[in-house]
């Protein structure tokens, strides 16, 4: 996800913030959620920033960036769905671990690490299953450990 600062990217030769590339994407069909551009970085590198639209304030919009240009808007979209439901994944999961900047125990930040992988394969593959059997045990399992270790 990109962030609204004042990057500057090339569009028709002329350079443009988020918000300004925005207005060149057709949100005009009722059930069109999101569009795309192909623009370039300040240093030359063709990107694709697809523009998720939010249902309830249309004014809104997500900002989605790609170095692979040749996928569609609904496939990136997806590739960011997965990305962000890992990374929700791994900020409960260090919160409920107590795992902060000052953790020892290399032993359970192995376990730790090991779940956060499996967790991280499955969901990319779909199984609902073996994520929700992977919740209780990090949820409800692992934290007791931690006082054995």
């Amino acid at each position: 996800m990109v962030k609204q600062l004042q990057q500057r990217y090339t569009y028709n030769g002329r350079q443009y913030t988020l918000p300004g590339l925005k207005k060149f994407v057709d949100f005009s069909s009722a059930g069109n959620m999101f569009g795309s551009l192909v623009v370039t970085t300040k240093t030359g590198i063709p990107v694709k920033i697809v523009f998720v639209r939010n249902r309830h304030k249309k004014s809104e919009c997500l900002y989605l960036l790609s170095t692979d240009t040749s996928l569609n808007n609904a496939e990136i979209v997806r590739i960011y769905g997965n990305r962000w439901s890992i990374e929700c994944f791994f900020k409960a999961s260090k919160s409920f671990l107590k795992l902060g900047s000052e953790f020892q125990s290399r032993t359970l930040l192995l376990g730790y690490k090991t779940a956060e992988r499996l967790y991280a394969l499955e969901r990319i593959e779909g199984k609902q299953e073996a994520v929700d059997r992977l919740d209780d045990v990090l949820y409800h399992k692992i934290p007791y450990i931690s006082d054995y270790i």
